[in-house]
Formats: structure tokens, sequence, C-alpha cells
């Protein structure tokens, strides 16, 4: 296709300092822009492309032989150069189909050369010929010496930019020499901490948001569009940034990280990836008892950054939100592997006394027997950490018939969130018929006439506990309160 005004790429941010550098391109014959997917290649050569004459091809798996890359090829120049001499096309619809001896090999020599010397008398201003995908002619050695041969015999009006994820499969150590060759890698196309800064918009706080993206994603450019979506001091009106990075809508980012991106991972960090999205967090020694065998590498990696919140080594990375919306809407897990996966990780995470991470669990599956497990182990330790309204949410999965200590767990919730008339109810339901209180459920709920100003009634729940046995705690509690009620 003709690139002539590919500005913007949908909404992606400009990246003056690499536009800068490719335009060096006109002063070369080949610029080639190596690193792995992600790294923003076609976008940075479209938009550099804006206003320039440019024809433009994409190589596909399916047509990366030499006389399709011969046609296609000469197809995109004659669009922008149609005075190219018709026995060229000839000769290239003459080509042989497979490319496999070493004569066809010297054809794609001879084709380029005639080609670039038919260009040198037809062209009299600029042509930058845009090679994208260059990575899948890396098995084609016909098409790569095609290549090889335009980029070495183009004539001074004729610039070719390559995009791949492999490096340039042809030697041109002389060419960069000589100044007639630039390879811009991963290490030039990375986000520099500034960039991300202009990207974030210059708020309080973005100075340490770009540092801390940076830091985490080593500034792959999608890894810094997730970063970005998902840094909570990240977000300002005056971003430039479309989060997208270029990739448009959500579902065409989904669309990206599947095809280019977690495609080209090894199946062991995916399945470890797949798993984590399913988890409050996960580390080594909670992936060791799941048996997920790629989460060294996921966890470890400079790859992981990409996914995972936190540092590398820290105890406890969680997928990033989009990362994790992502995995489950492309890769869910089976219900019964669901199942089996949280529960395991659930038992894991009570083990370890990470209560609110068990609980969560618990809740995300429904399941009111882990629920009831999880409160009754780590209740108190959930509310002293604040978590009442969770407490109270996970209390409805737990069956109607419930027991004594989820009851009295129920009602310290309800307490703290304000809900003295729930509380009251939930410990009046816990009385016995005989009307005699335990002191611990005594005191408990004689605070709360107390604190309503009830205090005939507060007086009467008191003394009706100071005949039940009890611990010396709650006894003691009960003896307090009581004398602090006959004393107003």
């Amino acid at each position: 296709m003709i690139e002539e005004a590919r500005s913007g790429f949908g909404g992606a941010a400009r990246r003056p300092r690499l536009e800068r550098l490719l335009e060096g391109a006109s002063e070369r014959r080949l610029t080639a822009l190596v690193a792995p997917a992600g790294f923003g290649k076609t976008t940075l050569i479209s938009q550099w492309a804006s206003g320039r004459r440019v024809a433009w091809h994409t190589f596909t798996p399916t047509a990366t032989s030499l006389a399709t890359t011969a046609r296609l090829v000469l197809d995109e120049l004659r669009l922008l150069v149609p005075d190219i001499s018709p026995d060229i096309l000839l000769a290239v619809e003459a080509l042989p189909g497979p490319d496999t001896d070493e004569s066809t090999r010297h054809r794609a020599d001879a084709l380029a050369t005639a080609i670039c010397q038919d260009l040198e008398t037809h062209l009299n201003r600029e042509l930058f010929l845009v090679l994208d995908d260059m990575q899948l002619l890396d098995d084609d050695p016909a098409a790569v010496r095609f290549v090889a041969a335009m980029s070495r015999a183009a004539p001074a009006l004729l610039h070719l930019v390559t995009a791949s994820r492999t490096p340039v499969p042809f030697q041109i150590a002389r060419m960069k020499v000589e100044g007639q060759a630039m390879v811009l890698n991963a290490d030039d196309l990375a986000f520099t901490p500034e960039e991300i800064r202009s990207l974030i918009g210059d708020t309080e706080g973005s100075r340490d948001a770009a540092e801390r993206i940076h830091l985490r994603t080593g500034g792959w450019s999608v890894a810094v569009a997730l970063a970005v979506r998902s840094d909570p001091d990240a977000a300002s009106p005056d971003s430039d940034l479309n989060v997208s990075s270029g990739f448009g809508r959500e579902e065409a980012l989904f669309d990206y990280l599947a095809e280019e991106v977690l495609a080209s991972e090894d199946p062991s960090l995916r399945e470890a990836l797949v798993a984590a999205a399913y988890l409050p967090w996960i580390d080594g020694d909670l992936a060791e008892a799941l048996g997920l065998a790629g989460s060294e590498s996921l966890l470890g990696s400079d790859r992981g950054s990409i996914y995972l919140t936190g540092t590398p080594g820290a105890r406890g990375r969680g997928v990033s939100p989009l990362v994790r919306d992502f995995v489950r809407d492309r890769h869910p897990l089976t219900a019964e592997r669901r199942r089996s996966l949280i529960r395991a990780a659930a038992e894991w995470y009570l083990a370890q006394g990470a209560y609110q991470e068990a609980l969560a669990c618990g809740v995300s599956e429904g399941d009111g027997r882990l629920v009831d497990r999880v409160l009754d182990d780590g209740g108190d330790e959930l509310l002293q950490m604040g978590l009442a309204h969770q407490v109270l949410e996970a209390i409805k999965l737990v069956e109607d018939d419930r027991r004594t200590g989820v009851l009295l767990l129920e009602a310290e919730a309800r307490q703290m969130t304000g809900d003295w008339e729930g509380a009251t109810a939930c410990y009046e339901s816990l009385a016995p018929d005989s009307g005699v209180l335990p002191p611990g459920l005594a005191w408990r709920l004689g605070f709360l006439h107390h604190m309503r100003g009830n205090l005939t009634e507060a007086l009467d729940v008191y003394q009706s506990g100071m005949q039940s046995p009890g611990s010396d705690r709650d006894r003691a509690a009960l003896l307090g309160w009581a004398a602090s009620a006959h004393w107003v």
C-alpha cells in the first residue's frame, strides 16, 4: 500500500526523538528497525512517513518467495513510478516459484540491480521503500538476497526502511562503515523516563510515576501502555497518550496481545500467567505448590514486568488489571480447573495466614464452605485489618444455619460499620431460651444497649451474664462494663 500520510496511527503518541533519528534515512540507502513485537516499529515509521513519498510493503507468512516478493515490491513502486520498464515486470513474472537453487539467487541479484538502475533513470525526487515484518523472509534466502541487493544498489534518491523482529538477515557492516546503513534496536526504540512523563502529563507525582513505569517495563512500548493504564498515579487529564499506544480500542489491544505478544511466549509461561490471572497474587512458593512450571520465568524475567505488578523477587506479584481481563477473556479456564486452582491456592493462603487472599478466593468461587473456614481461622484478623464490609459480603455466602462463631463475627462487623440494629439482632439471635447469657455474649450485647443510652436494658443483660461461666477475658470485660453502667 502507498503511505502518504499516516499521521496519528490511531492516536498514538508521537516520538520526536526517534522521528529525528529517522530523518537520517534520507542520507542512507538502508535504515533498519530491529526489535521484538510491541516496540512500536510500524507505528513509528507510519508517523515519520507522514507527508513523505513512500511505497510500503508488509510481508506475510504465505508470500515470501523471491517471485512473490519481487512482484509485490514492484507493484508498490510502480504506483509511484509508473514509468518503470515493462521488461522488468516481464522478468519478474518469469521467475520460478520455489527459490531453491543457486541460479535463482543469482537472478535475485540481477533483478534487484535492474530495478534500481531503472529507478535511477526515472526518479527525480526522494522515494522511501518501507519493508515491514522483514523477519518473515528469514527462511527464504533468495528473497533475502533480493532485498540485500536492493539496499546495496539503491540509487541516490531511493532509501530502504525495514522493520523486523530479528536482525538484518544480510551483511551490512561495510554499509555502516560507509555511512549508508543505520540500525535502530530495542534500546533505541524503548521509551525513556522523560518520554513516559510526557505521555502522563506534567502533573504532581508524574516524575516518580514515570521513573517507576520505566523501571518496571524497561521502556517497552506495549508494557508502558499497560503500566500507564494500571498505575493510579499515571492518570492525568493532560495526558497526550492514547493508552492503547496506537492499537485503538481495548479489543484491538487484546488482539495484539494474543497474536503478537503471548503467542511468542513459552507455553509454560503462558500456563503460569493464566493461572495467576485468577489469583490475588502469586509468588514462587505458591507457584511450586500449584505445580506451575513456568512461574520462574514469569516472576523473575523482564518479560514478567509486562504482565505483573510489583518488582521481580518481591513476595506476591499480581497480574495487572488489563492483562488479567485479557487472559480471562481469551484464555478462560474450565470451571473445574478454575475451582481446583482457586481452592488449592486458598488452602495455601490459609496456611500462610494470608486471610484476605484466602477470603477473596472463597468469594470469587461463591464457596460458602471455604468462606466459613477462612472466617473461622482468621475472622478476627480480618476485622482488625479494617475489612468489616468485605467480611459482611462474604458471610452472605455462608449457609443460613450459621454457627455461633460466624454470627458473633457478623455482629462485630455490623457494629464496626455502624449497623447497631443489625448487630443487636445478631447477638439476640444467639441468646439461649433460658435467658442466661454467656459472659462473652452478655458484655457485647450489653455494650450496644449501653452506648445507645439504654442503661436499664444494659444492666439487665450484664447481670444475666454474671450467672454463667466463661473465659477470664470475657468475665473481666463484663465486670468492667457493668461497673461503668452503674457509675453512670
